[in-house]
């Protein structure tokens, strides 16, 4: 009980972090584009995560680790790390974090789902209908329609690729965490798959912008000043720290609840998006993040 409490904490933690980075991912994002954001994102963090593993574990890389857990882990990196969150990070540029965090708010019932299908896991009538009015929240909100500053105010090709992009984001992140589960099954340390997982994203990202020619224009667009200092700042909290508490609350907690618990980013981010990123908050965006999180939590009270 008391490691499953850990990772319920975990979960909320992941949760603050990732509320908060993205406030700085979308910065970077406006000014270099969002898979650039996660090209840097990805060779920037694994210093630091070589480093919180030598201190946790004893050495900079992961030792003695069995193929299969390489395999299962670095599926995880290039499904959820290296296209899960291009996919967001475009959206953040698109559409805002706001909205983004939103979609991605799906993320457990994505994962509930994908248990169903691979494990052979049933839902009861209770979750099918968590599942429909969590839907129900996203697409309220997603076609809100308001004043003229709302990225949602006009059907542009611009709002619903931000919205299909945010969506490949939850799709991957979901998958992403379940496969990582796997990779981590017998109590793997959880840092030590993060850094696998960054590994195998960062050797795919970087290898297919090399193959096209592109690594030298990426790296000096991650080098402008500006753009560094947001980067180095969304690095250090929502990848770093962020996505390590993530496979923390996967591996002692519930898939779906810890998923929930990383879900909160659409709630904690309100404030933010108002505060820094001068975002008007309706009342119907309120009201869709209730009623989301409502449809979550009845599809996860089984």
């Amino acid at each position: 009980m008391l490691t499953e409490h850990l990772g319920y904490l975990a979960g909320l933690a992941t949760a603050v972090c990732w509320t908060v980075s993205a406030v700085f991912f979308t910065r970077a994002a406006g000014r270099i584009g969002g898979v650039t954001v996660n090209h840097a994102r990805v060779v920037l963090s694994l210093p630091m995560m070589a480093l919180i593993h030598l201190a946790t574990q004893g050495s900079l890389s992961p030792v003695h680790v069995e193929p299969y857990r390489w395999g299962w882990l670095a599926l995880s990196g290039v499904v959820g790390l290296a296209l899960g969150d291009s996919c967001l990070f475009i959206a953040f540029a698109l559409i805002g974090p706001r909205l983004s965090l939103l979609v991605m708010s799906l993320v457990p019932v994505i994962s509930t789902t994908a248990a169903w299908i691979f494990l052979r896991e049933t839902l009861a009538p209770v979750e099918i209908a968590g599942v429909l009015i969590a839907v129900i929240g996203i697409g309220w909100v997603v076609m809100e329609r308001g004043g003229n500053d709302d990225p949602a105010d006009s059907p542009t090709p611009r709002y619903g690729l931000g919205i299909l992009l945010a969506f490949g984001g939850a799709l991957g992140q979901a998958l992403g965490l379940v496969v990582a589960k796997k990779g981590m099954a017998g109590d793997f340390p959880a840092i030590s798959a993060t850094l696998i997982r960054m590994l195998a994203a960062a050797a795919t990202m970087w290898g297919v912008a090399a193959l096209r020619g592109q690594a030298p224009a990426v790296a000096r667009r991650i080098c402008d000043r500006k753009t560094l200092a947001h980067l180095l700042s969304a690095v250090a909290i929502g990848s770093a720290l962020g996505i390590w508490l993530s496979l923390v609350s996967i591996q002692y907690a519930r898939l779906g609840i810890a998923t929930t618990l990383m879900a909160l980013p659409p709630v904690l981010i309100l404030p933010l998006a108002y505060w820094q990123l001068r975002e008007r908050i309706t009342t119907r965006a309120v009201l869709g993040t209730i009623v989301t999180f409502a449809g979550i939590a009845l599809l996860l009270m089984k």
